[in-house]
């Protein structure tokens, strides 16, 4: 057993935590393949590995005419789909994307906290027990392998590097970010960007940031700017972002049409968080400064377009930012609960290798989860040795009945 207040910052010990963590969170959410927003992601990948695939299907049709979001993770999954199969790639990259998420918040709270313990703590409360505390029908991390995930695991690092003055990494990372999921980097780098300009002392980095992030994120914004400012529209674009925005996709556009729910359990766990950070921690500007921005940002979108009529702005989804927000409330509630438990309790830590042998119980109950009891949720992991749904069976009789060129 290792004793954290004795031994001080141990990075494999953080590493083996946030490895148990990430297949506990896949236990405990699930995981999902081939369904949700992975059918609009791995059919151009499996059209790539058999040509004869889909040949009059009209998205693909589209898909290979135009440049999409998606282009950089279909790149980088169709490249390491030639060493493993495709659903045992998504799965790896998921449960390492979710690990460098945490382990990016557990130094992001080592950082703000000198409590030993604050960085499982964060860790507990930002992915599991705050989870779903934000607007507009995100999360940090979801149950399946699409863009976003490697997007927020960079984009997480990026935040820990800034705060270690390393202005260049983190904008590199950001850029990179924004190859996966083009919002996510954006916004972090927004934020960043602004907190570099609100500090006097460092606006000179403020240029250096931006040159970085521009030159890795041009691959994608560079395409996508083209596309949606230079090329004449075709098509009734009221009705366009009427559809997107309404109807296919309420829940992330229209700031009107966001639950009031969600508003309210947000808005309670901001203000409790914020001011139990300022009643009992010492204060920390980085955290004023980006919740302020992050609002600020918020209002500003609201305001163009839901009152002055800005459609387009809406492709930005600021309201995304609510699941950073999130994230920086649930590591200041950390700094103070470690502090108090601390004053009371003394914790030990158990070994690397007892975290290690743990996470692999759970890493085998989730890929053989067809042999685990029926009280385990057994049909939320499409990896390995699983149950299929009916849906599932009818699906695979139809790929085994029918020709691959049926429409």
């Amino acid at each position: 057993m290792h004793s954290q207040q004795k031994q001080g910052f141990r990075w494999d010990i953080y590493l083996a935590f946030s490895v148990l963590m990430s297949v506990v969170y896949v236990y405990i959410f699930g995981y999902q393949f081939n369904t949700g927003d992975l059918a609009e992601h791995l059919p151009q990948i499996y059209q790539h590995f058999d040509r004869e695939l889909f040949p009059k299907d009209f998205f693909l049709i589209n898909y290979q005419s135009t440049f999409t979001v998606r282009h950089y993770w279909v790149l980088f999954v169709n490249t390491l789909s030639y060493v493993l199969p495709i659903d045992w790639v998504c799965f790896i990259l998921h449960v390492v994307c979710i690990t460098l998420t945490m382990l990016a918040w557990m130094y992001i709270s080592m950082h703000f906290s000198k409590s030993q313990l604050a960085p499982f703590l964060t860790v507990l409360i930002v992915f599991f027990l705050g989870k779903n505390i934000t607007i507009g029908g995100n999360q940090l991390l979801g149950v399946a392998f699409v863009g976003s995930i490697p997007a927020e695991m960079l984009a997480s690092w990026a935040i820990y590097f800034f705060l270690k003055s390393n202005y260049a990494i983190s904008a590199v990372l950001c850029g990179i970010s924004v190859l996966f999921q083009a919002l996510v980097g954006l916004h972090i780098a927004i934020i960043l960007g602004a907190i570099l300009l609100i500090n006097k002392e460092v606006r000179q980095p403020l240029w250096m940031f931006g040159f970085f992030f521009l030159v890795c994120a041009s691959p994608m914004l560079g395409p996508l700017i083209y596309k949606y400012f230079w090329v004449k529209d075709l098509y009734d674009t009221k009705l366009y972002y009427k559809i997107l925005y309404e109807y296919r996709a309420f829940l992330h556009y229209l700031p009107s049409l966001f639950p009031f729910a969600d508003y309210i359990m947000f808005v309670i766990f901001i203000s409790v968080s914020m001011f139990i950070y300022y009643k009992y921690s010492n204060q920390n500007w980085f955290v004023i400064k980006f919740m302020l921005v992050g609002i600020i940002l918020m209002l500003i979108y609201t305001l163009l377009i839901e009152w002055i009529g800005v459609l387009a702005i809406g492709k930005l989804q600021i309201f995304k930012i609510t699941v950073w927000l999130n994230a920086l409330c649930g590591l200041m509630l950390a700094d103070i609960f470690s502090k108090q438990l601390l004053s009371k309790f003394q914790f030990n830590i158990p070994s690397k290798m007892y975290l290690y042998a743990v996470a692999l119980v759970f890493l085998l109950a989730i890929t053989n989860s067809k042999y685990i009891p029926e009280l385990i949720p057994k049909r939320s992991y499409i990896i390995g040795n699983y149950e299929k749904t009916s849906l599932q069976v009818v699906h695979e009789w139809v790929k085994n009945n029918t020709p691959k060129s049926v429409v």
